[in-house]
């Protein structure tokens, strides 16, 4: 197994951040990059808190490998700290590995993504490598048979992606003012009016800056280029940041974001990944997604809409 570069995105968690970098002690990558976001001046102690995750990542990098440090002495917030972060590894690296500071790879992570990261190099249709999947199959029996499967959805949660892919961020969602004025959304959700209409909310809400968030930017660019994820059929990151100190992740969702996730993904260790001779999405996680994850359907829709009536009536 060759060494991937790793890019690990800190804030002030020192807790979660000590799991994350235990288990890249074990990979032991050549290339290591740390990123991490400025104190808020607004928030007693977060200083102390970020200065103490910076100083435990460097005392314990104890094995050979070439460092380099991103640390701002601004806060830049979600949306601008992960992907100037991002932009900054891909100023040196052709390819690697995007860790947050809450998203614990197994040892099965790491030959998965090398395999696969070399596979599809050169393949302009997939976008990213997800170490992640929400373990659908297990709860809705959707029968993954594959090591993985493509999906239109790129889960971060311990990911990987390569600079050709990365060069299509559109940062400041540049290109969804004409797409959202066409039927590219229903393209894209093969014809569902309710996936159309969230997604349009949500992709409005990130452009007018009302979210600050760099997942759905880059989940945009991703289905403005008609690009598609590798998701492995098993979970092989834990989330271990749920909680008050997390910034979207506060609490766990029913069913889905639980701690009984197969974290040790124990068939995975002895299989290798290659590339598959088809590229068909798989219609049946993707629709999953949707409705247990994302909530898209008719209920939620009509929510949406009445909540929308309500706050232009209110802004009077």
């Amino acid at each position: 197994m060759s060494s991937i570069p790793i890019l690990l995105l800190t804030f002030k968690r020192p807790d979660t951040t000590q799991k994350v970098l235990d288990s890249i002690r074990i990979y032991k990558p050549k290339r290591f990059y740390i990123a991490s976001d400025g104190y808020r001046l607004n928030q007693p102690g977060e200083k102390e808190k970020v200065e103490a995750t910076r100083k435990l990542i460097i005392d314990q990098i104890d094995w050979p490998c070439d460092i380099k440090t991103l640390f701002q002495n601004e806060n830049l917030g979600c949306r601008l700290g992960v992907s100037s972060a991002i932009d900054w590894f891909f100023e040196y690296e052709s390819e690697g590995i995007i860790l947050e500071d809450d998203c614990v790879p197994n040892v099965s992570f790491y030959s998965y993504v090398d395999q696969l990261l070399s596979w599809y190099k050169n393949d302009q249709r997939i976008m990213s490598i997800s170490g992640h999947n929400f373990n659908f199959d297990a709860y809705f029996n959707l029968k993954l048979t594959k090591n993985f499967v493509f999906s239109r959805y790129h889960h971060c949660w311990g990911w990987a992606t390569w600079k050709r892919a990365w060069q299509y961020y559109d940062r400041e969602m540049a290109n969804w003012p004409i797409l959202r004025d066409s039927n590219w959304l229903l393209t894209i959700g093969d014809g569902n009016f309710f996936f159309r209409d969230y997604w349009t909310y949500i992709f409005e809400r990130a452009y007018q800056n009302k979210i600050d968030s760099w997942a759905y930017r880059w989940l945009f660019s991703c289905w403005s280029q008609y690009g598609l994820s590798v998701l492995p059929n098993t979970s092989l990151i834990q989330n271990v940041g749920f909680g008050e100190e997390a910034t979207h992740t506060k609490r766990h969702q029913d069913r889905i974001s639980r701690d009984d996730f197969n974290y040790e993904a124990k068939y995975m260790n002895s299989i290798s990944f290659q590339g598959q001779s088809y590229m068909a999405r798989n219609f049946e996680l993707d629709n999953t997604i949707d409705h247990c994850w994302f909530n898209i359907g008719l209920i939620s829709s009509i929510k949406r809409r009445l909540k929308s009536i309500t706050t232009s009536t209110n802004s009077y």
